[in-house]
């Protein structure tokens, strides 16, 4: 999915004004935060069996050299994916 049409997901119209909303890549290394949703699309069913549901506490442990991928921590394990993924995937503060 092309960065721009993620971008333009992550926003949402509230009383006519546009409101960022933050998104798993959007964590810094030791941050974590709460799967608020994620948007449909090719990764959904993939991230959904890897146990990133609604209401998980994710953590984002370390991101991999020159910004190949970034690792979640979820439920005692380490998850890698791209950060395309992860821009899927919005959040709610801890």
């Amino acid at each position: 999915m092309p960065q721009s049409v993620v971008n333009l997901q992550s926003k949402f119209s509230l009383n006519n004004k546009l409101v960022n909303r933050r998104t798993l890549a959007d964590l810094n290394m030791g941050e974590s935060a709460y799967i608020s949703v994620l948007a449909e699309n090719l990764y959904t069913c993939k991230l959904l069996n890897l146990g990133l549901l609604p209401r998980a506490r994710v953590t984002m442990v370390r991101v991999a050299p020159f910004g190949g991928a970034c690792y979640i921590g979820l439920d005692g394990y380490q998850i890698a994916m791209r950060w395309e993924e992860a821009r899927t995937i919005f959040i709610e503060e801890v």
